[in-house]
């Protein structure tokens, strides 16, 4: 808008005569974006069972309301989650090819600034998505797929006897940005990581387990000498107890003795026998 003063006096050139002011325009706006329920929510590995597992991972990207209009998407995929777990994410399909032009790259933590926190240590895998317009109540949606595996050295000790089970949670993350000068979202509040809405990110969560099982082999060797050598220290202990002593060996010498007493008596001279009668008759 411009204003432009001027008067009939032959001075009016003196000074400034108009004045610009500009007034901005934006036009209302709802875009949304969530992770679908058709993503992976469970993968399980095994000391048995360690082959990679294709995960996959879907967003959906929506204007519900207001004008058409250019969008950009940011996907950032963690090269390393917790203990060893890797996804090594390989392709983007997107529902409305002709709209959507996306490319890849590695950046570590350092260069995504306020959101280093959604990447590993290592880094992330960005994937960086523009979307040429967004017509009104229209939604695109993207696909990402790769395999996943467990790396590292995971086997159980060579003692263990109990199953051990190692948990890993893995997110990826999504941000939707567009050119807040001419556009601004309904009913917007400004967040911490400087988006407008609690509606322009999301994360969707894939849980990894690796079972780890105990040493058979182990068990059952250690279970057999344990009760071998136990059984030996009770038997030592029946032994001292008595418990062994055979009781025929006893019977044997007493029987023996009570033969010899018998014998002794019977022994006896013929002489000697009529004396002790004669004795006894008188």
């Amino acid at each position: 808008m411009t204003v432009q003063a001027s008067s009939g006096n032959g001075n009016s050139s003196a000074g400034n005569t108009s004045m610009t002011l500009h007034i901005p325009v934006q036009f209302a706006v709802n875009v949304i974006i969530k992770g679908m329920d058709s993503s992976t929510q469970y993968v399980n590995f095994s000391e048995k069972a360690t082959a990679a597992q294709v995960i996959k991972h879907s967003y959906k990207v929506a204007n519900l309301a207001g004008k058409a209009l250019p969008l950009n998407v940011t996907f950032l995929f963690p090269v390393e989650s917790g203990p060893n777990f890797v996804w090594l994410v390989d392709s983007v399909n997107s529902s409305e090819k002709d709209l959507v032009n996306c490319s890849w790259m590695l950046a570590d933590k350092t260069a995504l600034r306020n959101r280093k926190q959604y990447c590993s240590n290592v880094g992330c895998k960005v994937c960086h998505c523009h979307i040429s317009s967004l017509n009104k109540l229209s939604a695109i949606y993207f696909d990402f797929s790769g395999p996943a595996e467990f790396r590292g050295d995971l086997k159980a000790k060579a003692l263990s006897f109990k199953e051990e089970i190692i948990k890993v949670d893995y997110y990826s993350s999504a941000f939707i940005s567009y050119n807040t000068r001419l556009y601004v979202q309904i009913g917007s509040i400004k967040q911490e990581d400087g988006s407008y809405s609690e509606f322009h990110n999301a994360r969707i969560k894939t849980e990894a387990e690796f079972m780890k099982h105990p040493n058979m082999v182990a068990m059952i060797t250690l279970s057999c000498c344990g009760g071998i050598l136990l059984f030996f220290i009770f038997a030592v202990i029946m032994y001292k107890l008595g418990c062994f002593k055979s009781k025929y060996k006893e019977m044997m010498v007493g029987e023996k003795e009570g033969s010899t007493e018998e014998g002794e008596r019977t022994s006896e001279p013929l002489c000697d026998k009529e004396e002790k009668k004669e004795e006894k008759e008188e």
